[in-house]
């Protein structure tokens, strides 16, 4: 499993992932509607390299980087890394979200990718790195916990739905 920077190439398995998500009422992640294909792969690489450097990023959005994780040509998940919060931000948005497509999931990727976001986080010197995740998301609080997830405390969403809020010391 490796970790890449978004490109044309997994395109088509994005869309199959994202299918994948609508098909089974995945509400974690649905990164667009799947009837919306076109439009989405005709700016998204820019959207992505516009939100690392943070230009155009919709009011109250951090700088986020987006990777995506792949095995064997398959589009296994993403990870968003936030790498520029404050502690307030850090403690509500998280300093890392991650997702796998649906048919991946109960396989030991999620831990995997956590994992491999938290070497990425080293990389921009970020030694407490908070996650949070909605409190009905059991895989979800499965997952940081075997990456030492330590839990913080609960707070509402931008959606009005109470997340949980895990600090991992990333030394």
């Amino acid at each position: 499993m490796e970790i890449i920077k978004p490109n044309e190439h997994y395109f088509d398995e994005y869309l199959r992932a994202c299918k994948e998500s609508f098909d089974n009422d995945v509400d974690e992640w649905k990164p667009f509607n799947p009837e919306h294909f076109q439009q989405w792969k005709a700016c998204i690489l820019n959207v992505y390299s516009d939100y690392e450097n943070g230009v155009n990023i919709p009011e109250g959005m951090p700088r986020t980087y987006t990777y995506w994780c792949v095995e064997n040509e398959t589009f296994i998940g993403e990870i968003q890394l936030r790498p520029f919060l404050n502690e307030m931000q850090a403690k509500t948005w998280g300093h890392i979200a991650y997702a796998i497509r649906y048919s991946k999931w109960h396989q030991g990727y999620g831990t995997q990718l956590l994992k491999k976001g938290l070497e990425k986080a080293k990389e921009f010197q970020i030694t407490d790195v908070y996650i949070a995740c909605h409190e009905s998301n059991i895989g979800s609080i499965k997952v940081i916990e075997k990456n030492k997830g330590q839990f913080i405390n609960k707070v509402k969403d931008t959606e009005d739905k109470m997340s949980n809020i895990y600090r991992i010391v990333n030394a």
